[in-house]
């Protein structure tokens, strides 16, 4: 492998840290040590400008880039959003051109992927793209064409890599990376009680915790309605719904919570300042999502050895072993959530094994050098294609 320090350029439209988006400011930190002399190019303002700033060795040029949701035509019709546009792409080519970059690298969100893709072409650099999103594809003309113009593509999970499969003229393109985790900032021997007081959970009341952004598709409202049956059961439990999202969203949730009268016990309560905090406290993790390309949230609560109870869906059986590291259940089936959570509240010997099994499994497979050291190898082969095809 060449260890020569090769300019690499990464593109960001986000402002606001999801789970995508620290997938993305994790391979940066990474990279920003290895063989690649990093440029960033990102919009001015948000979460995501600050901690960039934060990476040593990287060099932060800022620019609007058309916003996250921009895409071309501009469906929104605003001309601002074009014009941004436009003039990232300009800056895009300058930057290039200036810093003889090798090779762009961005995920498949907002405007990002699409002004790399088009950078690459006019360039004739190879562009690498990390892919999240399984129904990128069906995007449109635009998002296909993102897909056919990356040199090589890195997911997550075999689900993702079958969803994009029709999209990607060569499938050796696709390279499977399962995400890995800053081991460091989870400890599983950190004491929750702290965000038990805060939310007025006691001691030996059980609690079951939800992190992610507020989304239809991850099932918040399964989960609420789960409840009704563990409460009945188990009236001293508590359930808390980390994440925030669309206004009309959060207040249809807390509708339903207020309508089936479990407002006392299930609450949601936005954003929380330690993802790790917020799950030491708890009892057992929750991800009744829908669709799941992969589950971040299942795999932090692994890394904090607790037990994890998800739908099987997507990319999720793919780490979350059932009746290894956690139990799954079918997407969008309220009544097995709740036998899940009561079987579990049960059985807290059998809980426990499944948290230690768990985070075994994480420190094993998930690892961030083990993550890291796959991503620099595809965004390296796709340096390397660029070279012979030069």
């Amino acid at each position: 492998m060449n260890t020569t320090r090769q300019p690499l350029l990464a593109l960001n439209t986000y402002s606001t840290v999801e789970g995508d988006v620290e997938t993305l400011l994790l391979a940066l930190r990474g990279l920003s040590r290895t063989q690649f002399d990093l440029h960033v190019v990102s919009k001015p303002r948000g979460d995501v400008h600050r901690q960039l700033c934060t990476i040593p060795d990287l060099k932060l040029t800022t620019a609007e880039l058309g916003g996250v949701e921009a895409a071309l035509p501009n469906r929104s019709g605003r001309p601002t959003q074009v014009k941004d546009f436009a003039m990232g792409l300009v800056r895009l080519l300058r930057t290039i051109r200036d810093q003889k970059i090798a090779a762009l690298y961005s995920i498949d969100r907002g405007a990002a992927p699409i002004l790399a893709a088009l950078a690459a072409r006019l360039t004739r650099r190879p562009f690498i793209l990390a892919a999240a999103y399984p129904f990128y594809g069906e995007n449109g003309k635009i998002s296909r064409f993102v897909l056919q113009s990356a040199a090589q593509i890195h997911g997550h999970s075999h689900y993702l890599r079958e969803k994009l499969a029709r999209y990607i003229p060569d499938p050796s393109r696709f390279h499977l990376t399962p995400y890995g985790l800053e081991l460091e900032k989870y400890n599983p021997d950190l004491d929750g009680t702290r965000t038990r007081a805060e939310y007025g959970v006691g001691t030996n009341e059980p609690l079951i915790a939800m992190m992610g952004r507020l989304n239809e598709y991850k099932g918040q409202d399964d989960l609420i309605a789960a409840s009704v049956h563990v409460l009945k059961r188990s009236p001293q439990t508590h359930v808390l719904i980390a994440g925030r999202g669309p206004e009309a969203l959060r207040l249809r949730l807390e509708r339903q919570i207020e309508s089936l009268g479990v407002g006392q016990r299930v609450r949601l309560v936005g954003y929380v300042r330690s993802i790790p905090e917020f799950i030491a406290a708890s009892n057992i993790v929750m991800m009744p999502s829908w669709e799941e390309p992969f589950g971040l949230v299942a795999l932090e609560g692994m890394a904090m050895g607790k037990p994890v109870i998800s739908t099987r869906a997507g990319g999720v059986p793919e780490f979350v072993v059932e009746n290894e590291v956690g139990l799954l259940v079918p997407p969008r089936d309220p009544l097995a959530l709740s036998q899940a959570i009561l079987t579990l509240l049960d059985q807290p010997e059998r809980a426990q094994t499944l948290g230690k099994n768990g985070l075994s499994r994480v420190r094993q497979h998930h690892n961030v050098s083990q993550y890291l050291a796959r991503v620099t190898d595809v965004i390296q082969q796709g340096i390397d294609q660029g070279n012979r095809a030069a």
